[in-house]
């Protein structure tokens, strides 16, 4: 059973997607409102942000005020929103919270959106942030955590299948959070869960606005139809009240058929990317701390790798 805060919450979010409803053909105000209400998910005191420049791209580079506790790894943050909407700016409060948790710094950029810049604008970005990371700040591939939520997580895999069939290094491990990777909105669960944030038409005009003239199903816009042979190890959460939940099911299904281990975590009656409300509801706070222990755990068998 869920804590009472996270009933709250979906109650909330609920009374906020009803007052929404009359913007979400307006996508200018749609953008300024998500800013807004996502903003106010504010950092953890005890972080610093630096604005920066990713291989042309504004972004954002996240550390602890305090000492780092890892030096060598990095945090490629891929936020999510539809691939329409929301920065690092609306992500500062995530972003801020996985810096001080892993003692890492985490940089998030502000990748081109849709519809003014369709597929495969928004792929192109993420590897030239990774590359930035790699041939810039020479960090080795191994030393990267890739994170991603929403549609932020489907990209995330997207960089992970284009890096793979380019043949370029693959980045230590990734965590996908409430991934969006069938944008057909064709599941069970897309046609049928009562998802308290995501409308089931907008995601369909969203998705419409990201492929293009692209085929939807194209792997590299909807992974569920991808080959997930040789990636690195991954983390997925997702909760059983999302329109999504069914994307991350048939991704485990689909990585247990390779050699590329898929973690799966699905939370009972949470809400899509639960974790943004580290600050209040305890499912949220356990959610994130899961992850950390997972990149943790993943950094130690690196370092024992490089000792032996």
């Amino acid at each position: 059973m869920s804590s009472f805060r996270s009933k709250l919450a979906k109650y909330f979010i609920k009374s906020l997607r009803a007052y929404t409803a009359p913007i979400l053909k307006d996508l200018p105000r749609l953008r300024v409102e998500k800013e807004k209400w996502f903003a106010r998910l504010t950092p953890p005191s005890k972080v610093q942000f630096e604005q920066i420049t990713m291989a042309g791209m504004s972004a954002v580079m996240c550390k602890p005020t305090e000492k780092l506790v890892y030096t060598d790894q990095v945090v490629l943050y891929i936020h999510g929103g539809g691939y329409a909407s929301c920065s690092t700016r609306s992500h500062a409060g995530i972003v801020g919270k996985f810096a001080l948790e892993l003692g890492m710094r985490v940089y998030c950029f502000n990748y081109r959106l849709a519809p003014e810049h369709p597929f495969p604008a928004a792929q192109q970005d993420a590897i030239a942030a990774y590359a930035y990371l790699v041939e810039e700040q020479n960090i080795a591939p191994e030393n990267i955590i890739i994170i991603g939520d929403s549609a932020g997580g489907g990209l995330a895999l997207s960089l992970l299948l284009k890096l793979r069939d380019m043949g370029e290094p693959l980045p230590l491990t990734a965590v996908l959070l409430s991934p969006w990777g069938d944008l057909t909105m064709s599941s069970n669960s897309a046609l049928h869960a009562d998802d308290p944030l995501l409308p089931l038409e907008a995601c369909r005009e969203w998705a419409g606005w990201y492929a293009g003239t692209n085929d939807i199903t194209n792997p590299y816009i909807s992974p569920v139809y991808a080959d997930l042979n040789n990636l690195c190890p991954m983390l997925v959460h997702v909760g059983t009240a999302e329109l999504l939940h069914d994307d991350s099911i048939r991704l485990k299904e689909n990585a247990d058929k390779t050699n590329t281990q898929l973690t799966l975590e699905v939370w009972p009656e949470m809400f899509h990317v639960w974790h943004m409300s580290w600050k209040i509801v305890p499912e949220s706070k356990k959610a994130m701390s899961n992850v950390c222990d997972y990149v943790r755990a993943q950094v130690a068998q690196q370092q024992h790798k490089v000792l032996i």
